[in-house]
């Protein structure tokens, strides 16, 4: 029998109701808890995008010019307008709109990225055609680091055209002595994007690369510190977080996570907001509009980036994907744009098609899951979210696990207390308390140890704790609003909660401290420290 309970919250919260503001105690109350209209404008562009890109432009134009007129200087406005009226045919409208969003502040890559075939008429423009031999784009998006370890890493990239490019590996910062070099074909079927593969590395030692396309050098270089070997004892952060839709505004939290020098980000679902399973084109966008963003560039081309996928990337609010793994016919496509834009160590086991996976910091180990693709509706009866070839695959790695830390994924809380029921669904473990109580068995009865949790979707920050009867607590650690404005209430029974700012979650693992550990910190926008908890190993020991 598993117990949910904890310790009561010991954080007040502002909270805004519309006009209302009031000062409460956390309470298991409504859990929209605010609203601000410039997030539901933006995603309301997304929805005019969509539109163009289904064929009713006159509609989208019609709605994106009447904001206009009450918000002249919206960037996203007018690279929409630009858009529908390039759809159209309207060049001269199309250029007069592509202009005004150069001067409110949209950078340049976004119209290269696209959606290209809508831009297909603002492409033959003189004004877009000497904007582009002004600087070169070849490097469109990234480098963005992805899996690294202590002997290999992969790093992904975004180009303008189709072309060969190359990366070039040094020891050394002045690129005297080189390491390697690894090429990649990029091309249009794929987006554009590629991933170099990296091998033979040594560890804890840094790496210099530069790139070049079709043999022009981009005229940057970046680096990168390789992991510790497997198995080794070690001491890092990383940052984690999910709730991170695209608002200007909050961008600057990347810089943020940026300034901790974390040797890892792991982004927890919600990563961007689609919601448009069935259109690839807006699938795309939404990447674009994070991919542009200078701060998260920064980040992603030091700090090596790892994601697993929620509702609003996969498909709808709450969606779920049943167990047949070719139905409903947009989740392939939905895994071929996520995959273009993320370079995660695998994907998926043998032939099942999906998005977990795991990955190895010395002696911590984390198990990605897919909470989304293979999920059935939680009003069925014995549901499963992982379905059963992921779940074997998780038992399978945690009982041939040698890390001291297992963490165990989720892009969903794993606590009753995390959410309540909405129009009859249970989004998250707690709609499936059978497969949750299999796996928590499996690792009691098989006497794993050092299993720790990990969520996201809940827009705040908690620390969770999960007695159960026999063995150890399971600790759970969530953080869900990296740029998110909308957030969620404060729950009764958290070790801890934060809504007021946006935010993230680092953890911190020591397995070389006599006593090893790990300390989750919950800092906010502004750099702040709100709350930590740490927790010894032999609390985690049957």
């Amino acid at each position: 029998m598993i117990i949910f309970s904890g310790i009561a919250p010991v954080m007040k919260s502002t909270c805004i109701l519309l006009f209302l503001q009031a000062i409460i105690f956390p309470c298991a109350a409504q859990e929209v808890v605010s609203y601000n209209r410039s997030e539901w404008v933006r995603k309301q562009n997304r929805e005019e995008i969509a539109r163009v890109l289904r064929g009713e432009t006159t509609q989208a134009i019609r709605n994106m010019r009447s904001f206009a007129q009450q918000h002249p200087g919206d960037a996203e406005v007018l690279y929409g307008l630009s858009l529908a009226y390039s759809t159209k045919g309207d060049r001269d409208s199309s250029r007069y709109y592509f202009e005004a969003a150069l001067g409110a502040g949209m950078p340049m890559e976004r119209f290269i990225a696209g959606p290209r075939e809508g831009f297909g008429n603002l492409y033959k423009t003189k004004a877009y055609k000497t904007k582009l031999k002004a600087k070169p784009y070849d490097l469109l998006h990234g480098p963005m680091l992805g899996a690294l370890t202590g002997s290999s890493a992969r790093i992904w990239i975004r180009t303008r055209t189709e072309s060969s490019a190359s990366l070039q590996l040094f020891k050394d910062k002045d690129h005297q002595t080189q390491a390697g070099v690894a090429d990649v074909d990029i091309k249009a079927e794929d987006d554009y994007a590629g991933v170099f593969d990296l091998d033979n590395l040594e560890p804890n030692k840094r790496y210099y690369y530069k790139l070049s396309i079709d043999g022009q050098d981009v005229g940057k270089s970046w680096s990168f510190e390789t992991y510790p070997r497997e198995g080794d004892n070690v001491s890092f952060d990383l940052a984690f977080g999910g709730g991170a839709a695209y608002n200007p505004e909050f961008e600057r939290i990347w810089d943020t996570i940026a300034a901790h020098k974390v040797r890892l980000f792991l982004g927890m679902g919600d990563n961007v907001y689609i919601d448009h399973p069935e259109l690839t084109g807006v699938q795309r966008f939404c990447y674009y509009q994070r991919q542009s963003s200078q701060p998260y560039q920064e980040l992603a081309s030091q700090t090596s980036i790892l994601s697993i996928w929620d509702d609003h990337d996969f498909g709808e609010n709450d969606s779920y994907g049943g167990p047949d793994p070719q139905e409903p016919a947009w989740k392939l496509d939905v895994l071929d744009v996520f995959k273009e834009n993320f370079a995660n160590p695998y994907y998926g086991s043998g032939d099942k098609p999906g998005i977990w996976y795991d990955h190895t910091i010395g002696d911590v180990q984390f198990f990605m899951l897919d909470c989304r693709y293979y999920r059935q509706p939680s009003t069925e009866p014995s549901p499963s979210m992982l379905g059963e070839a992921q779940r074997e695959w998780l038992k399978e790695k945690l009982s041939q696990s040698t890390a001291a830390f297992k963490v165990i994924v989720s892009s969903v809380p794993w606590s009753d207390g995390a959410k309540d029921a909405m129009d009859g669904r249970l989004d998250t473990w707690r709609g499936y308390p059978e497969e949750r109580e299999e796996l928590f068995d499996f690792i009691k009865d098989n006497k794993i140890n050092g299993v720790m949790l990990m969520s996201a979707d809940r827009h705040r920050h908690d620390a969770w704790k999960h007695f159960r009867e026999g063995t150890y607590p399971l600790y759970e650690f969530t953080s869900s609003r990296l740029t998110n404005i909308h957030y969620h209430e404060l729950r009764e029974g958290s070790l801890f909660g934060y809504n007021e700012k946006n935010g993230f979650g680092i953890l911190s693992f020591n397995t070389e401290a006599k006593e090893p550990y790990v300390v989750f910190k919950v800092y906010n926008i502004d750099n702040e420290l709100i709350n930590q908890i740490r927790v010894y190993l032999h609390q985690m020991t049957h």
